[in-house]
């Protein structure tokens, strides 16, 4: 199994996982940790891929999810904020 951290990942909490391979030759599993996730002390994303049949796809993934989350939640919020200020004009 491959374990993706950020670069300027500084991890405090504690996070365990457990791992089989079963039948193929090679683990083909990868997990992604976000610790203070959108810059919130209190906020940690974790993540697990299924490989089927192959690595690459998870990694992909699981390099990508953190962004991709956190993309989708601020344009979210962006939409929220736009609503309520039409809405008071």
């Amino acid at each position: 199994m491959s374990v993706i951290f950020p670069e300027t990942l500084i991890y405090k909490d504690k996070v365990g996982w457990a791992e089989m391979r079963g039948g193929r030759p090679d683990m083909q599993d990868t997990i992604s940790i976000y610790t203070h996730f959108r810059n919130s002390p209190t906020k940690t994303l974790l993540c697990s891929f299924d490989g089927h049949s192959g690595e690459r796809s998870a990694q992909y993934a699981a390099n990508r999810i953190g962004h991709i989350i956190a993309s989708n939640l601020e344009d979210k919020e962006k939409t929220k904020k736009r609503k309520i200020k039409y809405e008071k004009n």
